[in-house]
């Protein structure tokens, strides 16, 4: 998907293949902002912590998450 940041894909495709021998379930973004990289790991994770000292940031993807699903 062109719309993503090369890096965000880059970041899911390298935790992918660190793990290639024991695929990880979990995944956890310090400093996500708001939430692009972590709506990216959703994709191929079980689950995702998303943590950001902006409560501004948080809010915005917390808002997103629910507009979105």
């Amino acid at each position: 998907d062109t719309s993503r940041p090369a890096e965000h894909v880059g970041l899911a495709n390298l935790a992918e293949r660190m793990h290639a021998d024991r695929p990880a379930r979990r995944a956890l973004v310090v400093g996500c902002g708001v939430g692009r990289a972590v709506f990216d790991l959703c994709e191929r994770f079980d689950a995702v912590l998303g943590i950001d000292r902006s409560i501004a940031c948080v809010r915005r993807a917390r808002n997103v998450a629910v507009t979105v699903g």
